[in-house]
């Protein structure tokens, strides 16, 4: 499967319908050269739309987060899982043949589980 992203010229609302398209709670955000500039996540959209909902009307660069940060693909899931934090939902991962996957705190609790 390909990597769902955001563009952060994207606007909100649109990326909240891809979100809910994919059925997805956070995305990726790349810039126009591709490169990782940011994420959001549903829990922060949520509370930044709940406090000014004009904001759906924003470019997703106004209420981004972080990239998700990368991980190597031996990573343990010890690793995986001390990058995935409240504020932080997933991490990415680069394989040998250059495709990027998503790891999310769902994929952590699945495998624990």
């Amino acid at each position: 499967l390909k990597l769902v992203t955001a563009n952060a010229a994207d606007v909100v609302g649109d990326v909240v319908a891809k979100m809910r398209k994919f059925d997805i709670s956070q995305i990726p955000v790349v810039d126009d050269n591709g490169a990782f500039v940011g994420s959001l996540n549903d829990s922060h959209l949520y509370s930044k739309l709940m406090e000014h909902p004009e904001l759906k009307a924003a470019k997703l660069n106004d209420v981004m987060q972080a990239p998700f940060p990368f991980v190597h693909p031996d990573a343990s899931l010890e690793e995986v899982s001390k990058l995935i934090t409240k504020d932080n939902n997933a991490v990415l991962m680069r394989t040998m043949l250059g495709d990027i996957h998503i790891i999310t705190k769902q994929d952590v609790i699945d495998t624990l589980a």
